[in-house]
C-alpha cells in the first residue's frame, strides 16, 4: 500500500503517514520514511531483472 500511494499517487510521506493513521494504522511517521526506501530498493532490484 505504501509503495502505491507513493509512486502511483504521487503521495508524499507525511500524506501517507496520515491516510495509515486514519485506517487506525498506529505508525511513526519515520518508520514510513523507511519502508518508502525499502520499497524503492525492491522495485530497482526487480526492473533490475
Amino acid at each position: 500500500m505504501i509503495g502505491a500511494l507513493r509512486h502511483r499517487e504521487h503521495r508524499s510521506v507525511p500524506e501517507i503517514h496520515a491516510l495509515l493513521l486514519g485506517r487506525g494504522v498506529a505508525i511513526a511517521e519515520r518508520s514510513v520514511t523507511n519502508l518508502v526506501a525499502r520499497y524503492d530498493e525492491v522495485l530497482a532490484a526487480q526492473l533490475a531483472d
